[in-house]
């Protein structure tokens, strides 16, 4: 027996068992792939927030010890001569090195001129023996020779920082140049990472200074802060075991930044430098910081992801499911084929009777076709089932969920819908074949009209203003114009201010083309973004504070572009926004119009 020809209708079943399946698979990869990019985002959103907390605590702390060099300045300006012993009482009844702990000495040093050095020996000698504090011999050290110098003549606590008593910090360039800045910017102002006279061990330090002036304006000297990096870092920014953290001084804030390569280690956590080196597997991140002066760059990189159990849970949930609806789809449209080669098979035997031979036929092919549409609607059947259940998950577990666990099943229920719409679009897609029609004459004017009365629901939700002056004929296609003046029209709906916005669309005669605007009282947009809102999928706002997907304006860019024409956007934060695009004109400029009157719909 000769084989039966295949007919195209058992050619578009097989082309079908393998295309939709696929086509299932591919829309579950992509869900996937967006996913596990959200994930993604997720956890760098969560990095990024950590390294700023862990560096803005950081410069929190430092700044609150700049305020504590304030009480010090009060002392000195407020009286004649401050001896050892009203140094040590002042701080002490302030009870700061309990309530700022991380200070490892707090001191002063005494602007002095050459010819004063020697009074100024005998006076602190004599004074810090009077104390009975403990102070050790003053010298002034190194000795060197120069106009000015100054020594740190007051020190708090005494016990631990005997080896900076009598230091000059102009004998240091890091302390000089701190000192000097100081001096003429009245501010706190730090000094590049520097190692400590008293430190023993092998760490970094700072200092934080503050002028003193007499009340004529004379220099007097500096209060100052002392600080080991790594007990300030410790005790300030709390990380977690196996976290690094890193610390870099790139120089002056007021100066250019140097580059991170170039900068200066001021802290490392676990004595490797990876700034700008490696790529730590659970992300990094790179925050600066202004600390008295002086630029900082924080870099953290947590030894273990900052993700939850959930995100691995739910990350493979479009994957699964696509599987499960191919697997579905195969079975559907296999069955199909197989309805299919039983309605042939029962024609061919009722070769008898022709006319009822085409009737069965004919039913048969109905079925079938019956069949295929039942088929394409139960295809979103299993959806629905995963959405309902996991809106009864979260009903019914909610109290056990966190809020990671909730905001991920509702992310589910999201990708799920989503995916409903995708199969929904496919299957529309599969049976749509009309060819694109040629640009005609078409009224804007009517375009605007019917564009109106399919946004009348958000419209009246808004109390929106909409009107409409004059509007022209255009070469275009009207379903196009429609959905292009209905998408910018949504779109002031959409972004508007507090108050029932004000929508107006209007044209002007440019030569051989029509300017035709939407204009609306809303936000505005800051010109930087201008060219960007028009890119496919680009956003100016989260999906959580307005919905969308960031497509509108770049079809309406599409629509327009290929039509032959441009547009652009006139805006300005505060100032509302103007959208406008040119189209050809279809006819010559009428003579006299009768313009629309503004409208509230």
């Amino acid at each position: 027996m000769a084989d039966r020809p295949q007919s195209p209708v058992s050619h578009r079943r097989r082309v079908a068992t393998l295309a939709v399946p696929a086509l299932v698979l591919l829309a579950a990869a992509i869900a996937q792939c967006l996913f596990a990019a959200g994930t993604e985002r997720a956890r760098q959103e969560r990095l990024d927030a950590r390294a700023k907390q862990l560096a803005a605590s950081l410069e929190r702390r430092v700044r609150t010890y700049g305020d504590v060099l304030y009480s010090v300045r009060g002392l000195f300006r407020s009286s004649e001569h401050v001896t050892p012993r009203e140094f040590h009482v002042a701080l002490a009844s302030q009870r700061i090195f309990t309530r700022h702990p991380g200070v490892q000495v707090i001191g002063f040093a005494e602007w002095t001129p050459e010819h004063e050095v020697a009074p100024l020996a005998e006076r602190v000698a004599r004074e810090t023996s009077e104390s009975g504090l403990g102070y050790p011999p003053f010298a002034i050290a190194p000795i060197i020779s120069r106009p000015v110098h100054a020594p740190i003549t007051y020190l708090e606590p005494v016990r631990g920082n005997e080896p900076a008593f009598g230091l000059d910090y102009m004998s240091e360039p890091n302390r000089r140049a701190a000192l000097e800045r100081t001096l003429a910017t009245h501010q706190p102002e730090a000094t590049a990472p520097v190692r400590l006279v008293q430190e023993t061990a092998n760490q970094r330090g700072f200092l934080v200074m503050l002028s003193v002036r007499s009340t004529e304006g004379a220099p007097l000297g500096a209060a100052y802060a002392a600080f080991r990096m790594g007990d300030l870092v410790r005790g300030t920014v709390g990380l977690r075991p196996g976290d690094d953290f890193e610390v870099y001084d790139r120089g002056l804030q007021a100066a250019s930044p140097l580059p991170i390569g170039d900068a200066r280690l001021a802290f490392d956590s676990d004595g490797a430098l990876d700034a700008g080196r490696t790529r730590p597997p659970h992300g990094r991140k790179l925050v600066d910081i202004d600390v008295m002066g002086r630029a900082w760059s924080v870099y953290y990189a947590p030894r273990e992801g900052l993700g939850t159990g959930w995100e691995a849970t739910l990350g493979w949930l479009p994957l699964a499911v696509g599987l499960l609806l191919a697997a579905l789809c195969a079975w559907l449209l296999g069955a199909s084929q197989r309805t299919e080669r039983r309605a042939i098979a029962l024609a061919e035997r009722m070769t008898e009777d022709l006319r009822a031979s085409k009737t069965e036929l004919a039913r048969s092919n109905a079925e079938l076709e019956r069949f295929a549409y039942v088929a394409s609607h139960d295809l979103r059947e299993p959806l629905r089932t995963i959405t309902g259940f996991l809106g009864l998950l979260s009903r019914r577990c909610r109290d056990r969920l966190d809020d990671t666990g909730r905001e991920f099943v509702e992310r589910a229920v999201d990708g799920a819908k989503q995916m409903d719409t995708l199969i929904a679009d496919l299957l529309e897609f599969s049976r749509a074949g009309r060819p694109e029609s040629e640009p005609q004459a078409v009224d804007v004017g009517a375009a605007w009209a019917v564009a109106v009365r399919n946004l009348v629901a958000a419209i009246g939700e808004s109390g929106a203003h909409v009107s409409a002056g004059p509007l022209p004929l255009v070469l275009a296609e009207r379903g196009e114009m429609v959905q292009l003046l209905q998408n910018l029209l949504g779109n002031a709906i959409k972004y508007r201010k507090g108050h029932a916005p004000s929508i107006r669309a209007e044209a002007i005669r440019r030569g051989d083309e029509w300017e035709i605007a939407v204009r609306d009282d809303g936000p505005g947009i800051d010109p930087r973004d201008h060219e960007r809102i028009f890119d496919l999928m680009h956003r100016l706002h989260r999906r959580d504070e307005i919905e969308g997907t960031g497509i509108g304006l770049a079809v309406c860019k599409k629509i327009v572009e290929r039509h032959g024409g441009r547009i652009w956007l006139e805006s300005a934060v505060g100032e509302g926004a103007r959208f406008a695009f040119t189209l050809r004109a279809a006819a010559p400029e009428p003579a006299a119009a009768t313009p629309r009157e503004a409208v509230a719909v």
